[in-house]
């Protein structure tokens, strides 16, 4: 079991962005809609289809011809149309313009904050989301000893001492 669940129960309230963004190679993204449509019952076909728009990917293009940010977009966009109480996110910002990263954090910290469990991976840059976070509310820089901390984390991590 998980999240005491039964597995086929519990996979639909879990949305997982991969590192290795190569599952849907062989498909377009309108075929990458449809055979979620078919797999998930918590998935948007229309919300996965607004979403791939608004990141402009082309739909009856395949998607192994895609750059990897094209890629990353895809799988980003077929994790946010689930209706998911986890969110697993590997390196979802790799291969991404400035631009468009921001735009995906911002949804990544939105949610967070609408009570979403995220757990987000970040290997090319420890602090991309923790900043992004501070940018976006410079309210969480008002507790100097939570922010103090997370700093130290961070520093001890990119000095390698783990």
């Amino acid at each position: 079991t998980i999240l005491g669940e039964k597995i086929d129960v519990a996979r639909e309230r879990i949305s997982f962005v991969p590192e290795d963004k190569s599952f849907y190679d062989s498909l377009t993204p309108e075929k990458a809609i449809k055979m979620c449509s078919m797999l998930m019952s918590n998935f948007s076909a229309e919300r996965a289809a607004k979403q791939m728009k608004d990141f402009d990917l082309p739909m009856n293009k395949k998607i192994s011809a895609f750059s990897h940010g094209m890629k990353t977009s895809t799988y980003l966009a077929i994790a946010l149309a689930q209706d998911a109480d986890i969110f697993i996110f590997d390196e979802p910002t790799w291969g991404l313009d400035p631009l468009r990263r921001d735009e995906v954090l911002d949804m990544i910290s939105a949610l967070s904050e609408s009570g979403k469990t995220v757990l987000y991976t970040c290997g090319e840059d420890s602090r991309c989301l923790f900043n992004h976070v501070q940018r976006r509310n410079p309210l969480h820089r008002r507790n100097e000893g939570i922010g103090r901390s997370v700093r130290s984390l961070l520093s001890s991590f990119e000095n390698g001492n783990r």
